[in-house]
């Protein structure tokens, strides 16, 4: 059992935020553990002066997790893992219409699972996939922005050879907007290349959106669209020097 605490100030908010871990091992192979904690945050310089004036009413944001996580290694090469938690957000800062500047404006909840299966083998090759479902709801209402299924996965080559590969996707479920509507579910992909050129220099492209899907996120408070488009399909290119 591991038990911290951390202590955190603002001009109008002393507090200790505990951390707690257990871990249960009843095999060499299965791991069973409980995290606790508790945190907080101050409002930052945007959110204070959004009006161009310092609001010192602000209260810090404050959050309490759960989590109860099991893990069980399958053969050398496979981990499964699985997790339940729960997040209460307390005073959170949002930006409201008609009500200019960040007010602390509610509650989240947000509970849910996870589970995910990693694969490592001895020469390097990494490999994952998870899932995760939530039910997330602000002042008792579901939330905005917030997808119910997320599923993600990736592959990479091993890095120490001098060309590195890694294939990484991501779907979401619909999200609500502001507007009471939904954006379509999403699938993502992302490629990520890197040659070693030489000792010192090495070439590095990524595509994101490898195959130009088309997609949205609600907008906010600050944005006149209800969603917004997002990037189709685009290159980076990257070439990095390094010193001895």
């Amino acid at each position: 059992m591991t038990l911290g605490a951390r202590y955190g100030y603002t001009k109008k908010d002393r507090r200790v935020t505990p951390r707690l871990a257990v871990i249960y091992a009843p095999t060499d192979r299965t791991a069973m553990k409980f995290l606790a904690g508790q945190g907080f945050r101050r409002p930052g310089v945007y959110e204070r002066f959004f009006e161009r004036t310092g609001d010192e009413t602000l209260a810090p944001e404050v959050i309490q997790t759960l989590e109860f996580v099991m893990e069980r290694r399958v053969t050398p090469d496979v981990l499964l893992t699985a997790s339940l938690f729960n997040i209460d957000l307390d005073r959170v800062l949002r930006e409201e219409y008609g009500n200019p500047g960040f007010h602390n404006a509610g509650e989240v909840r947000s509970r849910g699972i996870e589970l995910q299966a990693d694969y490592r083998r001895g020469d390097g090759v990494w490999s994952y996939l998870s899932y995760t479902f939530q039910r997330a709801s602000e002042n008792d209402v579901p939330m905005l922005n917030s997808p119910t299924h997320l599923i993600k996965g990736g592959v990479s080559t091993p890095t120490s050879g001098s060309l590195q590969g890694a294939l990484e996707l991501q779907y979401e479920s619909s999200r609500q907007t502001r507007a009471g509507a939904a954006t379509n579910n999403a699938l993502v992909v992302n490629l990520n290349l890197t040659k070693a050129l030489t000792p010192h220099l090495t070439l590095g492209v990524t595509v994101r959106n490898l195959f130009d899907t088309d997609y949205a996120t609600p907008g906010g408070p600050e944005h006149v669209q209800d969603v917004i488009a997002q990037d189709g399909r685009t290159f980076v290119v990257r070439l990095i020097a390094t010193g001895r």
